[in-house]
């Protein structure tokens, strides 16, 4: 199952704002030239604390699943690092990882450009075979179905056989499910269109090439949470994040 979400705002920005000043449809999913308008209304000193403290807490999340499941003499290679405020305080401790992401803009916030090796733009530029392990934290929400394919598809190119994909996503309840119902017509109106919420299932369906190893939900400091659910999605209780570890067959 897959819905749409939306925002308004982000890290207070006014996102609707943003993209009437570019443009941009509201009924669109943000391009690499929405993001990197974004980046330039910010900087390190004005995102939250709330918001650097939850980054904080997925830096130690992402730190185990790399321990657990990663190669550790290899570099990994995250996807869509976005700030790459997750990432660095890492590569700073000595973890080997590289970055990539749509636009140079948002890396150069905290430093990553100078720490370690970028990559910017697509994906098929990334030698091919060239990593064990990739990470993609809270990016995939913001693809359609159809760059989603293609990102699991370069992900199997990038990725030696074997590999290990680590996805960290916004997670879909019924509770949202419900909301969205309900409110869908409000919303596409007014708010941006931000992305997809999707279940398990349906990541699954687009996986190719991929076996699903482990799955965990997650609420927004990183604490897993044991959920009941309905065909995959959590019913008695409202996750933020959704973990899949996928391993390239």
């Amino acid at each position: 199952m897959k819905i749409r979400f939306y925002q308004t705002t982000w890290n207070g920005v006014d996102l609707v704002a943003l993209a009437h000043s570019l443009g941009h449809s509201i009924r669109e999913l943000p391009s690499s030239r929405f993001y990197e308008a974004y980046y330039q209304k910010i900087s390190p000193h004005s995102l939250s604390e709330e918001w650097q403290y939850k980054k904080g807490c997925q830096t130690e999340w992402l730190k185990k699943q790399i321990d657990l499941y990663g190669d550790k003499r290899k570099p990994t290679l995250s996807i869509g690092a976005g700030t790459g405020i997750v990432e660095v305080p890492l590569i700073k401790s000595g973890h080997n990882i590289h970055l990539q992401e749509c636009q140079k803009e948002s890396l150069s916030l905290f430093g990553g450009t100078e720490l370690t090796t970028c990559y910017y733009g697509s994906l098929d530029e990334i030698p091919q075979k060239e990593y064990n392990t990739i990470t993609s934290l809270a990016m995939m929400y913001a693809l359609d179905d159809d760059q989603l394919k293609s990102f699991f598809h370069s992900c199997a190119n990038i990725l030696e056989s074997g590999g290990i994909l680590i996805l960290l996503d916004t997670s879909l309840s019924w509770q949202e499910i419900y909301s969205y119902l309900r409110n869908w017509r409000y919303f596409a109106r007014n708010y941006l269109l931000w992305g997809f919420k999707r279940s398990v299932p349906h990541f699954l369906k687009l996986a190719k090439g991929f076996e699903l190893l482990s799955k965990e939900y997650y609420d927004p400091y990183m604490k897993i949470l044991p959920v009941k659910r309905i065909m995959q999605i959590p019913y008695n209780a409202t996750p933020h994040w959704q973990m899949m570890v996928f391993q390239k067959k």
